[in-house]
């Protein structure tokens, strides 16, 4: 569930309550102090600026793709966490990202449910 603010002065009661960016965290960073970098594939589409939100509050660099894009080797680089949000992959989305991935030293989490909160305790758990 989507927690709302009660913000009474502009109307806009059911805006999602967003959490203030996270002060600097030792995990996000690799050996040489640049920051974390995530790749997300999956997910829902209007979730798509939420996650790259979240990441960036955990001092992590982020690519989100949504939907399949053709020369995804190229475009996903050497990411150090792989997440894959399986509920909203195609199987052969999945299967081409593996192939292409099998070469990094990337980390990779599956998680079925897109949902902003799942990112949060996955990036917990590997960013906190």
């Amino acid at each position: 569930s989507i927690r709302t603010s009660q913000n009474h002065e502009s109307g806009n009661r059911n805006q999602p309550a967003i959490s203030p960016p996270h002060i600097c965290r030792p995990g996000s960073h690799d050996k040489k102090g640049t920051p974390m970098s995530i790749v997300i594939l999956g997910g829902n589409e209007c979730m798509e600026r939420r996650y790259m939100d979240l990441c960036q509050s955990y001092r992590c660099r982020a690519k989100v793709f949504i939907k399949p894009v053709g020369g995804l080797k190229n475009k996903l680089g050497d990411p150090d966490l792989t997440i894959f949000f399986t509920s909203t992959m195609s199987h052969k989305m999945v299967q081409s990202a593996l192939r292409e991935l099998k070469s990094c030293d990337t980390v990779i989490e599956r998680c079925h449910t897109s949902s902003l909160s799942a990112l949060r305790n996955i990036l917990e758990k590997h960013a906190g």
